[in-house]
């Protein structure tokens, strides 16, 4: 039930395999003059989805790894994963909309730091984050950042990356800082935030709103952690749900 042609050249080896099921394989192997080969397998299903497997072996070491797909609405999710020649391992997750909305996490690992960062965009907001890992599945807030006009923020509870489930457990100084526009309302979850450190929203509106969520205990614990950190006497502190 399957059908395949090969062409060989000097630089490429093509491989073209169609299934009973109607779906089709391209493969591809080409090496470069620098000595890097690069393997791009392209599959395509009947219904139209496409999903091409990118893999590069550079001549100094460095390994890549790019798999996209293409959803039958135009939608794409690429992932990928890089080793360098340092032993600096990336791992990539990005899904773009046709509308041109997207949505990406990138951890970095390099010995022992560990980062995450996140970009989320929808129309003309954008907002980004940069996270550390302190501990296991737990990760401090270094930076996140809005071009919202409204000036809001929402700090979420946890975040995912390659398959693990990060809380978020410190907030880290100046992490406001940055923003195109002044951040005048930060909505926080109290569960799972154990410190705050000094001037953490120094750069939120001297008239701005924290809202928490959270029970009576964990809204008094983290709004004394808030204050204590250093806070302009017109900021608002409330409880929500």
């Amino acid at each position: 039930d399957t059908a395949t042609t090969e062409i060989y050249t000097l630089s490429l080896h093509a491989l073209f395999r169609s299934s009973s099921d109607g779906s089709v394989t391209v493969k591809e192997t080409v090496t470069s003059p620098d000595g890097s080969i690069t393997v791009k397998e392209t599959l395509t299903t009947p219904d139209g989805k496409v999903t091409v497997k990118e893999e590069t072996n550079k001549a100094d070491g460095t390994k890549t790894e790019i798999v996209t797909e293409t959803a039958l609405d135009g939608s794409t999710r690429t992932t990928t994963d890089i080793v360098e020649t340092d032993g600096t391992k990336v791992h990539e997750e990005k899904t773009v909309k046709p509308s041109g909305d997207y949505a990406s996490v990138k951890e970095t690992i390099l010995n022992d730091k560990h980062t995450v960062v996140t970009v989320n965009k929808t129309g003309k907001t954008k907002v980004d984050a940069s996270y550390n890992v302190t501990a296991k599945n737990k990760v401090a807030l270094s930076r996140i950042t809005t071009t919202a006009k409204n000036g809001k923020l929402t700090i979420p509870k946890t975040i995912k990356s390659n398959g693990k489930t990060y809380k978020i457990t410190t907030l880290k100084k100046n992490m406001l800082k940055g923003s195109e526009t002044t951040p005048k309302t930060v909505i926080i979850s109290a569960a799972g935030i154990t410190k705050v450190e000094k001037d953490a929203f120094k750069h939120l509106a001297k008239k701005g709103t924290i809202k928490i969520k959270g029970t009576k205990k964990e809204f008094k614990k983290i709004k004394k952690m808030i204050k204590k950190a250093g806070l302009s006497k017109s900021v608002k502190i409330k409880r929500v749900k």
